[in-house]
């Protein structure tokens, strides 16, 4: 503990931090590994594209309207492969819940629900049951707001 500090020279500090500042410039190897990873499955997925594209331009017996119809179709299968499912961890009043051992993915997207929570959503799908003309301007509320809070994600 009381052992006196060793003269360390001012150029020998400065060729450390600058040494230290380089090495922390550099990005993690397991993020550069990730982004990589997500750059290929959206080649492979613009490659399936094109080749779809292609496939639907040879085909002369379609018309125009289902061409689009059916390429706005694949891109819409596509876009939702992307979207990650969210998985109801059940806790109790006071919190403290478990995740189901292996059952969730590493990384999804966790919705923590109780008890009263669930009740609400059960009470809400009864009630738009009793009354669907007033369902659909419920669902229509609810896109809006769905995509009110992706649009304030994104910004």
């Amino acid at each position: 503990f009381n052992k006196p500090e060793l003269p360390v020279s001012k150029e020998l500090m400065a060729q450390y931090r600058a040494k230290l500042k380089e090495i922390n410039a550099r990005p993690i190897r397991k993020v550069t590994q990730a982004k990589a990873r997500k750059q290929r499955r959206l080649g492979k997925r613009l490659q399936k594209l094109r080749s779809t594209a292609m496939s639907l331009l040879e085909a002369e017996d379609m018309s125009a309207h289902s061409k689009a119809k059916q390429m706005k179709a694949e891109v819409r299968k596509l876009a939702k492969q992307d979207q990650r499912k969210i998985t109801i961890v059940n806790i109790k009043k006071g919190g403290g819940g478990k995740t189901k051992g292996g059952m969730i993915p590493k990384g999804a997207k966790v919705k923590v629900m109780d008890r009263r929570m669930k009740a609400d959503i059960r009470g809400q799908k009864k009630a738009a049951a009793r009354n669907k003309s007033k369902n659909k301007a419920l669902v229509k509320k609810q896109m809006k707001k769905k995509q009110s809070k992706a649009q304030s994600r994104g910004k």
